[in-house]
C-alpha cells in the first residue's frame, strides 16, 4: 500500500489548524475541486545542463535534413527489461498538463534487479534483428558481438 493510500485510509483526519476531524471522502472532494487527478508521475532520466545543451545542438544541426540524408543514418540502442515485480504504483497529485513539470517527475530507479538487456537498430527502410545481451557488455565484446555480426551488415545494405 502506498504512502497515499495508507493516509486515506487512516481515520479520522484532524484539520491542522482547527484540530477537527476531516473524512478521506471530504479530502478526495478538495483535491477533485483544485484538478489535482491521480496520475502516474513522468519517468525521467536525470540530464545535466550539459546533456541538454549538446541534444539540442544535434537536433539544430539535423534540423532541416532532407529524406536522402536521413536514409545515411541508423539508429541503435540497447534496452533493459525488468523481470522484477515492481508494479509501479507510484501516483502524484498534479493538475492536467503538467506532466512535464520536474516537481511531479520521478527519477529512475538504477538498482541492479534482474532482468534481461536487448539491442536493436532501425534505419530509413529497414531493421536489424533483436540480440539477446548476455552478461556484463564490454567495448570488446561490443564490437564483436554486436557490431561485427549485425550493426555492419545493416550498414552494407544502406544505398
Amino acid at each position: 500500500m502506498n504512502a497515499y493510500s495508507q493516509l486515506l485510509h487512516r481515520s479520522p483526519f484532524r484539520h491542522r489548524s482547527l484540530g477537527t476531524p476531516v473524512s478521506s471522502r471530504t479530502i478526495r472532494r478538495r483535491l477533485a475541486e483544485g484538478h489535482l487527478g491521480s496520475r502516474r508521475p513522468l519517468r525521467v532520466l536525470p540530464l545535466t545542463p550539459t546533456h541538454r545543451r549538446l541534444r539540442l545542438e544535434w537536433c539544430r544541426l539535423r534540423g532541416s535534413w532532407t529524406a536522402a540524408e536521413w536514409n545515411q543514418v541508423t539508429f541503435s540502442d540497447e534496452s533493459r527489461f525488468n523481470l522484477s515485480s515492481d508494479d509501479n504504483c507510484v501516483r502524484v497529485r498534479r493538475p492536467r498538463g503538467e506532466r512535464i513539470n520536474p516537481a511531479f517527475a520521478l527519477q529512475r530507479h538504477t538498482a541492479p534487479t534482474a532482468g534481461v538487456m536487448v539491442w536493436g537498430a532501425i534505419a530509413y527502410n529497414t531493421r536489424s534483428p533483436l540480440v539477446l545481451i548476455r552478461g556484463t557488455m564490454t567495448a570488446q565484446l561490443y564490437v564483436h558481438d554486436i557490431l561485427q555480426p549485425h550493426e555492419l551488415p545493416l550498414m552494407q545494405r544502406l544505398p
